[in-house]
């Protein structure tokens, strides 16, 4: 009890001569503490480990997002005015060009596979709500690939260009 006495009221066991030097060793300790968290801080900030593990990532991340996002987004932007083209080669290679985008970035997302059909077979429904749809339009780009006779409509040009414009919606790409 009395120990706790001492530590919230010194002045009434020490002199004032005692005090005083208490004080300045007191502010010492205080200034010795303050500079070795700022050296542990500067040190950590400065280290190579942590720059490599958190800083440059993130530095990485938010340069390439925004760079690559707006290219993508005006990559998008670019098909669907091919997809309102009279011409019908015009329509197809908008729908080629946006089946192309979205392999691109479920690449980009990480998702292994030589083409866009073994991407969206790790893809799941949490990711992607509209995958059946995506399949299905898959179906329409190789047909427009490999038969030359294949007749693609305004209407089903818009239609395809919906269903990957909500895909890529969805995976936040545009």
């Amino acid at each position: 009890m009395e120990f706790l006495d001492f530590i919230i009221n010194p002045e009434a066991y020490l002199s004032p001569e005692n005090l005083r030097l208490i004080n300045i060793f007191r502010a010492i300790f205080v200034f010795v503490s303050f500079l070795m968290i700022g050296s542990i801080f500067y040190f950590i900030l400065n280290s190579d480990h942590f720059k490599d593990k958190y800083i440059e990532d993130i530095k990485e991340i938010s340069k390439s997002k925004g760079k690559e996002g707006m290219k993508m987004a005006n990559e998008w932007k670019k098909i669907e005015e091919r997809g309102r083209d009279e011409d019908e080669a015009e329509r197809k290679l908008a729908v080629i060009e946006a089946d192309n985008l979205l392999e691109r970035s479920l690449e980009r997302m990480g998702f292994k596979g030589s083409n866009l059909e073994e991407k969206l077979n790790q893809v799941s429904i949490d990711v992607l709500p509209n995958l059946n749809e995506v399949r299905a339009v898959h179906r329409s780009k190789r047909d427009i690939i490999y038969d030359p006779n294949y007749d693609l409509t305004q209407d089903e040009t818009e239609r395809i260009l919906l269903v990957y414009r909500k895909s890529l919606e969805d995976l936040q790409i545009i």
